[in-house]
């Protein structure tokens, strides 16, 4: 007996190969960190300094994270702006998700692609900003 998908269910499911793609991106990610070089800060993490040298436009993001976590919001602030902007839409648009499910997902559908360009450009801005004020921690 064979098992056949609608083609809806092929596109609303994750079937084949793209069941596998968390797993080996998440394999890569621990062998990029097996490998890389520890310098005087330590291991090197981030893909974006491996590769480029430079600092990353999310360099203090988890540092800032704990710290707004812990309640220091100046030293959030101080180890990278965008992740409080970051954290505080995700609160915003995760309560609206589990109070008012249809509006947000329509809501989200529509406009998407829009919040992710905005995240983009701010972080963009943050982080040019940021290396010419030598502000990165």
């Amino acid at each position: 007996m064979t098992l056949t998908l609608t083609a809806a269910q092929q596109r609303s499911s994750w079937v084949g190969p793209k069941r596998a793609l968390p797993a080996v991106g998440l394999a890569g990610a621990c062998a990029v960190a097996a490998i890389s070089p520890v310098g005087d800060e330590g291991q090197v993490l981030c893909p974006f300094r491996l590769a480029t040298g430079r600092w990353c436009p999310g360099c203090g993001c988890t540092r800032a994270l704990g710290a707004v976590i812990r309640g220091d919001v100046s030293g959030s602030l101080a180890m990278n702006p965008w992740m409080i902007f970051i954290l505080a839409q995700a609160l915003v648009i995760s309560g609206w998700f589990l109070t008012a499910p249809a509006s947000a997902r329509s809501w989200w559908n529509r406009n998407d692609s829009r919040v992710l360009q905005i995240n983009l450009a701010l972080g963009a801005i943050i982080w040019v900003s940021r290396l010419a004020t030598g502000a990165i921690p």
